[in-house]
């Protein structure tokens, strides 16, 4: 073999790691800008839902029992998706 024909096998050597560096590269790009989104998408919805519906929604996934924000609503008002006011009536 002469040492052109050696130096062309290298050269397409580099060209071919070269071209797999770009493609990792371009992957991960891709994932990135994918995991971004995700993160995006579920930071809007927790800001656009309300955070009382998300913590009242994910609470009981943690397992959790009762509820995680008492206030004036009994403990009904979880069933009913509205508040029940509990004592007297003014």
């Amino acid at each position: 073999m002469s040492r052109n024909s050696n130096a062309m096998r290298r050269s397409g050597t580099a060209k071919d790691a070269e071209w797999i560096w770009r493609a990792r590269d371009a992957y991960r790009m891709k994932s990135l800008f994918v995991t971004l989104a995700l993160l995006a998408l579920v930071c809007m919805l927790t800001f656009f839902c309300g955070c009382e519906a998300y913590t009242r929604a994910v609470s009981p996934l943690s397992g959790y029992k009762g509820d995680p924000l008492p206030g004036p609503c009994a403990p009904a008002s979880l069933q009913a998706g509205a508040c029940v006011k509990t004592g007297a009536t003014r």
